[in-house]
């Protein structure tokens, strides 16, 4: 027995159509046209049927995606409340810090305080004590002055005095030879006279004698000796007053040199008793003029290195000043950026509720495609007329056509967000690694989240690119569809709301991606500020900079050295939680110097203390530096 639906489904010749049109009657032909277009309508509503069946399932799909989506947002949000109460509590305990900072500043601006207005006070007296010494000192320049130069003029005059009867001595000397000789001279002189005299009174007693033959000879003799004596009695008065004037000036130039002399002297002796009571009255601090100069060159230097100090004290206030001003402006910071992670948790409470009420919304959507199932089927089950059911296809078509439509506009917007998306992400994805390998310890939470919206953005751009192989296949789908006369519809269609709700996702996950890079440049600014200051801190007070090399290895450079050659190298112990252990290097001088060696081996192998090993080579290097600088 035959199948009558299969041998109506069953195709036909032209030839038996006609055959078949000649034979039966024009009522049994409106019959089975009626059959065929019965059996038509019932394969579209087979076809509606199924399709409605695929879009119940793709709903399902939707809602579990949604599901996960909601259970992925309250994840989130734990985690952001997560992160906000860490976030609160590190706010908390940098506010602490910042307090005891801030009690650390006012005490050491009281010290400083108190240091600058001992060190005014003691800068006045030591002024006072400079300018009083000072005057002390110009006055006494001055009297030493003028008793050098009038102890140089006595020397030089008592040379001279000396000089000049040394030279009146030996010229009294000679006159007094002179004298002498002049005397003797004299004597014999006296001596021939007298002589000659005898002969004269013979001369003349033979003249008296009547004795005609006189020698003429003998006369001139006589004259001749006459006149010798005459000369001889004139030069030697000329010679005896020339020797009382010259004795007479010679012994005046004495007496005024003398005079002079005692001048001087007296002067000295009244400037030697000066100084003597002065020493005297001051015997307690010196006992000498050479040692009052060393006092007051003393106390030179002393005024100087204090005018050294107050300048360094002045440049310590400005600096502290100035970590005051930036300390504050980071404390602001740290509000602002506390208020900012408020209103980010508040936003995040309105996208938790925003994302329960699309949830709520997607449930309604269901139930609502569910009822449009059913109305569907009834409307199939109660099909019957041909030509109503060729209007509401048509209608449906239509509505297909524009809803596929407004679904390119929307893809094609979607797609140009995700482009800009995308592009965004890579440009920082490229920036993120070098930044991510130099703080990869600094910000784990950070980079948690970053990596997982970058997670979330490429499962998006998955969802969009199967949406837009989706949205192709319903193109061509439909154009099969118009192209055979409307004999098939599309089984599945791309919600609108999907597409906002996706457009809306990937806003939200775009701003999210926004303002955690934001973020993570403040914490990276704010952090590597308070590295800088730390280091700057550490470097200031405990003379040491301390730089991270990897593998939790530490390069270690003392202020004292700053040598590329005297850094030490340490690296963690072979132990779990072991104590860090110096590198050292056979080529550097430094690290194989008796000075390390000795006292690595003392403070370490001995008593195993790491900071007393730095702070005994602080105290050595320095030790040696002063040593060297004295010498120098």
């Amino acid at each position: 027995m035959t199948n009558p639906s299969s041998t109506r489904n069953t195709p036909k010749t032209p030839s038996t159509v006609r055959s078949s049109r000649n034979r039966q009657s024009q009522p049994e032909q409106v019959l089975l046209a009626h059959g065929k277009a019965r059996e038509l309508k019932f394969g579209v509503a087979h076809q509606e049927t199924s399709r409605l069946q695929e879009n119940d399932s793709q709903t399902t799909d939707r809602e579990l995606g949604l599901e996960r989506k909601g259970l992925d947002l309250e994840r989130e949000l734990r985690e952001t409340k997560l992160r906000l109460e860490e976030r609160e509590a590190r706010v908390s305990e940098l506010e602490q810090e910042m307090i005891i900072v801030s009690g650390q500043i006012d005490a050491q601006e009281q010290e400083r305080q108190k240091g600058t207005q001992a060190a005014e006070e003691n800068g006045k007296k030591t002024e006072a004590a400079a300018l009083s010494s000072t005057e002390e000192l110009g006055k006494l320049k001055e009297r030493n002055a003028s008793l050098d130069q009038l102890v140089r003029l006595a020397t030089r005059d008592e040379a001279r005095a000396k000089q000049l009867s040394s030279d009146s001595a030996t010229h009294i000397q000679l006159l007094g030879e002179a004298n002498l000789r002049l005397q003797a001279e004299n004597d014999q002189l006296k001596s021939s006279i007298a002589q000659h005299l005898s002969d004269i009174e013979e001369l003349r007693q033979e003249k008296n004698q009547p004795v005609a033959s006189a020698d003429s000879s003998s006369r001139e003799e006589s004259a001749r000796q006459i006149d010798q004596y005459n000369a001889l009695e004139q030069a030697n008065s000329h010679m005896a007053r020339e020797l009382v004037s010259l004795s007479l000036t010679h012994v005046d130039h004495l007496r005024q040199q003398l005079a002079s002399a005692e001048v001087k002297l007296s002067k000295l002796s009244q400037e030697r008793a000066a100084w003597a009571v002065f020493i005297k009255e001051n015997r307690q601090e010196f006992t000498s003029p050479r040692e009052f100069f060393k006092s007051l060159a003393k106390k030179r230097m002393e005024n100087a290195s204090l005018k050294a100090r107050l300048g360094s004290s002045e440049f310590e206030i400005k600096s502290r000043d100035r970590m005051i001003g930036e300390l504050e402006a980071r404390l602001e910071e740290l509000d602002k950026e506390r208020n900012d992670e408020f209103a980010e948790k508040i936003k995040a409470q309105g996208q938790a509720q925003i994302a329960e009420r699309n949830r709520e919304l997607d449930r309604r959507r269901i139930h609502m495609f569910n009822e449009q199932l059913k109305s569907y089927t009834a409307q199939a089950k109660s099909f019957c007329g041909g030509a109503l059911y060729d209007q509401q296809k048509d209608a449906q078509m239509d509505q297909m056509k524009q809803l596929l439509d407004s679904h390119q506009d929307e893809l094609a917007r979607v797609q140009r967000e995700a482009a800009d998306l995308r592009q965004q992400l890579h440009d920082q994805s490229s920036r993120s690694p070098s930044a991510a390998s130099r703080n990869a310890e600094k910000e784990p939470v950070l980079n948690t989240s970053l990596s997982e919206q970058i997670d979330r953005n490429e499962e998006l751009e998955m969802e969009l690119d199967e949406l837009k192989d989706a949205n192709e296949m319903l193109k061509m789908e439909l154009k099969k569809g118009i192209k055979s006369g409307g004999d098939e519809v599309s089984k599945s269609l791309v919600p609108r709301e999907s597409l906002v709700s996706s457009r809306k996702e990937v806003k939200r996950l775009e701003a999210e991606v926004t303002k955690q890079i934001k973020a993570r440049e403040k914490l990276r600014e704010g952090y590597r500020e308070k590295m800088a200051s730390y280091r700057r801190a550490i470097w200031e007070i405990l003379g040491y900079s301390l730089e991270a090399v990897g593998n939790g290895q530490f390069r270690l450079r003392s202020a004292l050295k700053d040598q590329s050659s005297s850094m030490m190298l340490f690296v963690p112990g072979k132990a779990d939680g072991g104590q860090f252990e110096f590198k050292s290097h056979p080529n550097c001088s430094f690290h194989q110097s008796s000075l390390v060696v000795n006292l690595y081996d003392r403070w370490v192998h001995r008593h195993h203390s790491i900071p007393c090993f730095t702070a005994a080579l602080t105290l050595d290097l320095h030790k040696a530096k002063s040593s060297s600088s004295s010498s120098s």
